[in-house]
């Protein structure tokens, strides 16, 4: 099994209060309908967690989030894997949501619109880790840039590996 978060949105970017995926209540269902962006393992994933509001007039309060299993739902569309700069073992991608039904036992908590509350209380840390693993690389190039520029003579393979993390890093 292959886990997401579904939280970016085109236009609304990770601006969980800005969401615009709606999940509505009919019967013992929820009817999903919306679309996500960079999603890490969006191409993979076979349980999605998807963040949507459930009561749209609420703001924060009316955000939810409900369990999405892929492999037999009518309505789920993958969209095309994108392409990055880093972190290439894990596809990101596009996903799309056209009256996906999931039973209201999909919901994720005892009650709606807890959503926005259930994020945040991981979601800040998650960001600071990703904060320092991109310093600790920032860190590593510009350590690489020194040595390398104080040496006269650079060995091919030294030469090689700048090169490459010059190709990178200007992407």
């Amino acid at each position: 099994m292959i886990g997401a978060i579904a939280m970016t949105e085109p236009g609304a970017g990770s601006d969980l209060q800005g969401v615009k995926t709606s999940a509505v209540k009919d019967g013992n269902q929820y009817r999903i309908n919306g679309s996500k962006t960079f999603i890490t393992n969006g191409q993979n994933a076979n349980l999605i967690i998807v963040v949507a509001k459930t009561d749209p007039s609420s703001g924060a309060k009316g955000t939810s989030l409900m369990i999405v299993e892929t492999d037999e739902v009518e309505g789920f569309e993958r969209g095309r894997n994108l392409d990055k700069i880093g972190y290439k073992a894990n596809d990101t991608s596009e996903l799309f949501f056209n009256d996906v039904k999931v039973p209201t036992a999909n919901l994720l908590g005892h009650e709606e619109g807890k959503g926005f509350f259930q994020l945040m209380s991981q979601l800040p840390q998650e960001r600071l880790i990703i904060a320092n693993q991109a310093m600790a690389q920032l860190s590593w190039h510009y350590r690489l840039r020194l040595i390398m520029s104080k040496n006269e003579r650079l060995s091919a393979r030294a030469s090689w590996i700048f090169k490459i993390h010059n190709s990178n890093l200007l992407r």
